[in-house]
């Protein structure tokens, strides 16, 4: 949701523990975006 709020094609998702850290690069999902918005617009 907070991608298509700021209009961002992209975040990282970021774990860090004591055995390292991970990066994940979570795309923006226009698909799911409209839906939410449209059920959002319904309520």
């Amino acid at each position: 949701m907070q991608l298509g709020i700021m209009g961002l094609s992209h975040c990282e998702f970021i774990v860090h523990t004591k055995h390292g850290n991970h990066i994940t690069e979570v795309p923006y999902d226009d698909i799911n975006f409209q839906e939410i918005v449209l059920n959002l617009d319904s309520c």
